[in-house]
């Protein structure tokens, strides 16, 4: 593997770097291309990243936990790609424009036919806003839906509207593949990404509102 490449930036980037999570951004961006950036001072570090193979991604269970309406609710570590459930969740933008992060992984798993339906439903209704979500076909994906929920970008300052629109995204997720009958669903951290989402918070929150919304839905079946 290559050695890393030091390379001195001003001051005032690098105070920008670190702003609201820069580096984490930059990150997230630049893993596809196998590349992390690291900063030391003033200076930031390129390191190559190794390469996993397509589909090497093992799947990895960190809990599982069973409701007491008989619904198993489990944390995993996987390729939603891959996924074979009735239903994966993409965390998709206002445009339904999957150009990047899940989004893209999920179109090239897809087919160019998601977005398709993707772009003639926007054509059709109009952009989403940010805790809305629709279902589309899964295409050429192991599932048989694709519900795309978008989520909020994350603020600072206004942490509680960011939280409330997360929950909003969760349970229109959860309604939306309740309506095509989906039995089981694999739901990314949603807004985790480049919408800067602090991690802890939003697999909480998530986790949270998912047996919330179970709690509430199992006394009415």
């Amino acid at each position: 593997m290559p050695e890393p490449v030091t390379q001195k930036v001003l001051p005032v980037i690098w105070k920008f770097l670190l702003f609201k999570k820069m580096l984490k951004t930059l990150n997230d961006q630049m893993r596809p291309h196998f590349c992390s950036v690291d900063l030391d001072q003033p200076e930031v570090k390129l390191s190559p990243l190794p390469k996993e193979e397509e589909g090497s991604v093992e799947d990895e269970c960190y809990c599982k936990v069973h409701t007491a309406g008989g619904v198993l609710v489990s944390v995993s570590r996987a390729d939603i790609c891959s996924f074979k459930v009735d239903a994966v969740v993409n965390a998709a933008n206002e445009d339904l424009q999957h150009i990047g992060g899940l989004a893209l992984a999920l179109l090239r798993a897809a087919g160019p036919n998601l977005q398709k339906i993707s772009n003639d439903h926007v054509a059709k209704h109009g952009k989403l806003r940010p805790g809305q979500a629709i279902v589309t076909d899964g295409c050429s994906l192991p599932c048989k839906y694709v519900v795309h929920a978008v989520g909020p970008r994350y603020s600072d300052s206004d942490r509680k509207t960011s939280v409330f629109r997360l929950k909003c995204a969760v349970t229109e997720s959860l309604k939306q593949a309740e309506l095509v009958s989906c039995s089981t669903v694999a739901m990314p951290a949603i807004s985790s990404g480049v919408f800067g989402f602090p991690v802890d918070l939003c697999t909480e929150t998530i986790a949270r509102l998912i047996l919330s919304y179970l709690k509430r839905t199992e006394i009415f079946h």
